[in-house]
Formats: C-alpha cells, structure tokens, sequence
C-alpha cells in the first residue's frame, strides 16, 4: 500500500500480504487481504500502523466502509456487515457473482455478474442501474452511478 500527499508526491508506503480492496473512513484504512487460501480484513491508521484485523470468508470480493464505521464485506453471493473491532453485525444474502461493493449513504451498490444492484444497508433490494450487461466496478455520488464495462463507462441517475 502507498500514501500520496495532497500535491502528488509519495508519503508512505507499506507491504501488505494480498491486497485486493480498500476503503477508508475518517480516521482508519481498511484493507481486504484474500490470498485465495485465508482471507482478512486489516485496520490500518491513516499513516500506515496496523492496528487490528479480523478473518472474513475466503471468497471475499470487495469491501466498503459505511455509517457507524460498519464495515461492508461481499462474497459471491451473500454480504457480511461488522462493527467496530470487526463483530459481526448481520449477514444477508440473494447476491449473484458479485465482485465490488460500494456505498452511498445508507445504499450499497453491488456489482454483480449480470449488472449493478442497489440494496439498503440492512439487505433490502432497492432496484437494479443501468443498462450493465457485464459491469467491472462502479463509483457513486450523490444522484449518480458512474459504471464500468468492459468498453464503456455509462453514466446513471437516480
């Protein structure tokens, strides 16, 4: 993992085990770690220390960080919240192949295998974006979806 300062130049780097997600919150760094064989989430400070970390499923995707600093952790087919320290707060399921979860607000937006679906924090499915046939990541603000495909980048509001 590495830091840049605000004008571009390196601040910090450091090694970390399989790196394949990272979300952030007003004081901490979370990282998803997922080697194929062990899988984990490590909480880091904004200048690198590793301060805790918690085992997930090792068929993690994807992390988000949300409200209440929760913690959002999809597999292929089901999303785990965790609470402070990583306590595990709830698990719901009904996802297919997913691959990258993100947050806005109270709504988690999943990238699945057929498209990006939306779903309140707690599981409930809100409705379906976009025209995705085969999405790779998506990035939301507050009325838009920004969706990557394989060859095009589509644009949704909401």
């Amino acid at each position: 993992m590495w830091q840049v300062a605000t004008d571009g130049r390196l601040v910090r780097t450091w090694q970390d085990d399989a790196p394949i997600d990272v979300a952030t919150d007003e004081s901490q760094v979370y990282v998803l770690n997922n080697n194929g064989v062990c899988a984990s989430v490590r909480v880091f400070s904004q200048e690198g220390d590793l301060l805790h970390f918690w085992r997930v499923p090792t068929d993690a995707q994807s992390l988000c960080t949300g409200p209440d600093q929760h913690v959002y952790v999809i597999t292929t087919a089901v999303c785990h919240m965790f609470g402070e320290g990583g306590k595990k707060l709830a698990v719901w399921g009904g996802l297919t192949g997913a691959k990258k979860v993100r947050i806005n607000g109270s709504e988690l937006f999943v990238v699945e295998e057929t498209g990006v679906r939306v779903f309140l924090s707690c599981g409930v499915y809100v409705r379906g974006l976009g025209h995705s046939k085969a999405p790779q990541a998506v990035a939301v603000n507050d009325k838009r979806a920004y969706i990557c495909e394989s060859n095009c980048v589509e644009i949704v509001e909401f």
